[in-house]
């Protein structure tokens, strides 16, 4: 990670790490030195290891308490699967019980069509950030982006999370 980091220049701000619970000291060593935002993907093989449990996950979360800035829930993995709402949001209650400063991400095949119904019930709680992939690509082998459904998508999810920011955030009364 060092390495790539050093080699990537100044315009890489950090590592999303697709392993499931990476080893807390380097990434502890790793933070010490770079400063680089760290986001934990809680993909299928890191689900499994706690038993999908909410509870479970977020009791191994907290080894990486001040050391991540986000974790993601995301048992698409990049496939398109569709988010699991319910599940997503137990995760999310859990983690901000015991970890309230850590940034949460939602993923899980989203796309302009499917943007509103899945976001809507986790903004109305959660500030989040997204991720979307295997709904802007093609299927494998090929796996190149479609652009205008990327862009798209972008622009769907972009006007809820504004939405939901601003209901969060008053504006000023002139």
């Amino acid at each position: 990670m060092c390495l790539a980091y050093e080699a990537a220049g100044p315009n890489v701000h950090g590592f999303q790490l697709n392993a499931p619970w990476p080893n807390v000291d380097t990434l502890a060593r790793f933070k010490s030195v770079f400063r680089g935002v760290i986001t934990i993907p809680l993909q299928p093989d890191a689900l499994d290891v706690v038993g999908r449990n909410p509870t479970a996950i977020v009791q191994r979360l907290k080894d990486y308490d001040g050391i991540a800035d986000y974790t993601l829930i995301d048992a698409s993995a990049g496939y398109g699967q569709e988010l699991d709402v319910a599940f997503t949001l137990e995760c999310y209650d859990a983690i901000r019980t015991l970890m309230p400063d850590l940034g949460l991400v939602v993923a899980g095949g989203l796309c302009a069509e499917n943007a509103e119904a899945k976001l809507t019930p986790i903004l109305e709680r959660f500030e989040v950030g997204t991720d979307m992939e295997g709904r802007v690509r093609t299927p494998p082998p090929d796996d190149h982006l479609i652009l205008a459904e990327s862009i798209r998508s972008v622009q769907t999810i972009d006007a809820l999370l504004r939405k939901y920011e601003a209901q969060r955030k008053p504006q000023p009364v002139n």
